[in-house]
């Protein structure tokens, strides 16, 4: 790391002044000391005025344009300030005007005077104190430094050189020329340009609108191989309206250089050094020199952890970072760089695990022998060492397969990665091929094959080889033969083990007894009456035995069906015969069918009159709610019936009601009875009536149960014949329009009346009454 040190450079008792009296000094410190590529900063310090300065050269400076500013510096190098100061020698006569008009000429000539004052002319001037003491139009305006005189212009359009002087220079040096201007009328401003014998300086300076406002103007001029020169201020303005100015304090003064210098010298140490990142902690011990760089700076001294080291050795240090220093110094100068690296463990290949496997022939045999060796490191690698053809193995994950048995070597390698030497160790196995067992996967018991012998034909023999044999997880003690017999259900196992190796073999028969007590039970449908051989017989549910179950009718041919159909009137025996072989029989009879029996009664007693009801009622067998149909004639529908039984009927004439019913199996049976029906209604007709209006027998009205269909016309007639009453179209047990005993609106007086009425019949039959009716008042 290199070290950076910024330098202040303060007053020091230096300084350099040449052979001029320029009257500046600069104090700048001559010298200042980098150790190592950096940055200073330069302070100089100037006694007096001057102009400008530069630095030179100016690279590597942060702003060569300040007097302050920083070096950035890489090598050695020397900085010179120069300052730029005018002398203290103005070098024209009467500049400031205090000695009159004397020491210059111009193009212009004195003032003449006029009617406005001295100045009334164009292309004229005067020296004066007071701008308006020579125009009553100029501005009352006093010399720059209010102590002595200024020359007042009142300029005309004309190039013109308004003010000259000749001097003496010094061939080669540099002069300052500056003038101070002022405006005296704010009309058309002053233009004024330095010239030098006859070629102008710099660029026209305008004077601005204020008047008695003195602005100074200047220019640069440098005396190549002339020893005299002609100066002179030019109005460049040709617009005569205006431009009326007044000039003051003219100098022309030669310019001086002050040199100072600064050496900046750059010492360069370098301590960095190139440290790995990670050290093996097997390692001998270490110099740290054999990590300097072809850039570090050799003699300087180590630091591990802080303390001091010549060598070191990783094994002794603790696990983790570690961070070496190198420090190095010379000439006051001094420089550092520190660095961390870390200790790897040295790669450990693990312990190994001899084993033995055994595996079957035809399924290989998978390991992985990661999980077998302990503590080992990851991302490791395997190879094989020895051991049979026909095997492999995943390099890195160790997953290994193989084929065939023998004696197997394997080494696992841990890489440094070429920080600590690769640690590796080598595997050991043995691989042998199990024995085989060899029974069926299932067997059953059932009742044609109640027993049998449990057996395989791959099975292995030999006198190494030893069998043991277990049902339901429970060794059979006194079976050690390749072949048992069963005659029971249940899982069974034969275990063969070969006594060279200890590999064993095992295979499982289910063995599935098919051998249980079997029933049926049995339900039918009898024949109807509509299809004699119309009847069934289902199989409802048949317990124990083994699906699926077979069933037969007449012993030989048995079926999967669970019913029989197309069955006459008998008994039939049906037989079960489950998948193991074991039957089961039930018997049933089918009845032959029989018609239903009803009965028709009413309560009625002798002949019906006409408009009354009668009610019927039916007993059968089975009952009506049995019965899958049943129907009237006449029909009568729900509104006729009164009970589960029982009708009501209003037959209008004598009417035989026959019923007709049909059961489940077709089987119809008709029953009848006859209501006798007069053909006259029971009417009561009122002898006498009292027409009092209390609300009782007021009204002459004809009285029925019904019978009565319209009261076709009623006339009344007095004793004498005379009609006293005449309606048509009456209804029976109404008052509504009934008589009432009055003759066109007058009472009639009481006595005995005689009617006559024609009645029209329910049943469509008419009838004529007649008779007395009194009125009782």
């Amino acid at each position: 790391m290199k070290s950076l040190l910024t330098s202040l450079l303060f007053l020091l008792a230096v300084s350099w002044v040449g052979a001029q009296n320029c009257n500046v000094t600069v104090n700048l410190n001559p010298e200042v000391n980098l150790c190592a590529p950096g940055s200073t900063v330069f302070i100089p310090v100037i006694t007096g005025n001057y102009l400008d300065f530069n630095w030179s050269p100016a690279t590597n400076l942060s702003n060569p344009d300040q007097l302050i500013t920083t070096a950035n510096v890489d090598t050695t190098t020397t900085y010179a300030l120069n300052i730029n100061s005018l002398s203290a020698t103005n070098l024209l006569f009467n500049g400031d005007f205090s000695q009159g008009d004397t020491g210059f000429y111009s193009d212009y000539i004195y003032g003449t005077g006029g009617g406005v004052g001295l100045l009334s002319n164009e292309g004229q001037y005067a020296i004066a104190t007071n701008a308006g003491s020579t125009h009553n139009q100029f501005a009352n305006c006093s010399d720059h430094t209010g102590g002595g005189g200024m020359m007042v212009v009142n300029a005309s359009g004309d190039a013109s050189n308004i003010w000259c002087q000749d001097i003496e220079v010094n061939p080669g040096s540099n002069y300052h020329f500056s003038a101070w201007v002022t405006s005296v009328v704010s009309q058309n401003p002053a233009q004024l340009q330095f010239s030098v014998n006859g070629t102008l300086l710099g660029s026209p300076f305008n004077a601005i609108p204020n008047t008695c406002n003195w602005r100074q103007f200047s220019a640069d001029w440098s005396a190549n191989g002339v020893s005299s020169a002609t100066i002179c201020i030019a109005n460049t303005n040709f617009t005569p309206a205006g431009n009326d100015f007044a000039l003051d304090d003219i100098s022309f003064r030669e310019i001086c250089t002050t040199t100072a210098s600064v050496t900046v010298n750059v010492t360069q140490l370098e301590a960095d050094f190139a440290v790995p990142t990670t050290l093996c902690a097997s390692n001998l011990p270490i110099s740290p020199n054999t990590f300097f760089t072809s850039t570090t700076t050799p003699g300087g001294s180590w630091q591990l952890d802080g303390q001091p080291v010549v060598t070191f050795n990783p094994a002794t240090l603790a696990p983790g970072s570690h961070t070496l220093v190198y420090n190095v110094a010379n000439n006051n100068c001094s420089t550092s760089a520190s660095a961390s690296f870390n200790l790897a463990e040295p790669p450990f290949a693990g312990v190994p695990d001899y084993f033995v496997r055994c595996f079957n022939a035809a399924e290989g045999v998978a390991i992985n022998l990661s999980d077998v060796i302990q503590n080992e490191d990851l991302n490791g690698s395997w190879q094989y060492v020895s051991g049979p053809t026909g095997s492999s193995i995943n390099a890195s994950t160790g997953a290994f397969t193989s084929m065939v048995p023998g004696e197997f070597q394997y080494r696992y390698t841990v890489s440094g990665n070429g920080i600590c030497p690769d640690a590796s160790t080598v595997q050991r196995f043995d691989l042998y091929l199990n024995p085989l067992a060899d029974l069926p996967a299932t067997e059953t018991l059932d009742c044609t094959v109640p027993e049998l012998t449990l057996s395989g034909a791959n099975t292995s023999t030999g006198n190494n080889i030893v069998y043991s044999w277990f049902r339901d997880n429970i060794q059979l003690i006194d079976q050690f033969t390749r072949t048992l017999f069963i005659n029971r259900g249940g899982t069974y196992v034969l275990e063969v083990r070969d006594e060279n190796n200890n590999c064993t073999a095992r295979d499982t028969t289910e063995v599935v007894a098919l051998i249980d007590n079997l029933s049926l039970e049995l339900g039918y449908q009898a024949p109807p009456c509509n299809n004699i051989n119309g009847g069934s017989i289902q199989i409802n549910t048949i317990q124990g035995g083994t699906p699926p179950f077979l069933v037969s009718l007449d012993g030989q041919n048995f079926l999967n069906t669970d019913q029989f159909i197309n069955l006459g009137p008998g008994n039939y025996t049906v037989q079960v015969q489950d998948a193991g072989g074991c039957e089961a029989a039930a018997s049933v009879d089918l009845p032959a069918p029989a018609a239903p029996e009803i009965l028709l009664q009413t309560t009625q007693v002798g002949p019906l009159t006409l408009g009354g009801s009668a009610s019927i009622t039916v007993s059968s067998n089975p009952p009506l709610g049995l019965l899958d149909t049943f129907f009237w004639s006449p029909i009568l529908d729900d509104n006729d019936r009164v009970g589960e039984k029982q009708w009501i009927v209003q037959p209008l004439e004598t009417t035989n009601y026959q019923l007709t019913v049909r059961d489940a199996n077709g089987c119809e049976t008709q029953a009848s009875i006859l209501l006798t029906v007069r053909p006259e209604g029971a009417v009561f007709i009122p002898n006498a009536i009292s027409p009092n209006e209390d609300g009782s027998n007021d009204r002459f009205v004809f009285f029925d149960q019904g019978a009565i269909a319209n009261i076709s016309s009623l006339t009344v007639f007095d004793r004498w014949g005379a009609q006293v009453y005449q309606a048509n179209n009456l209804q029976a047990n109404s008052s509504e329009e009934a008589w009432d005993g009055t003759f066109k609106g007058d009472l009639l007086p009481s006595g005995v009346y005689i009617y006559a009425a024609e009645v029209e019949w329910i049943n469509g039959e008419k009838s004529f009454f007649q008779g007395d009716i009194s009125i009782v008042r």
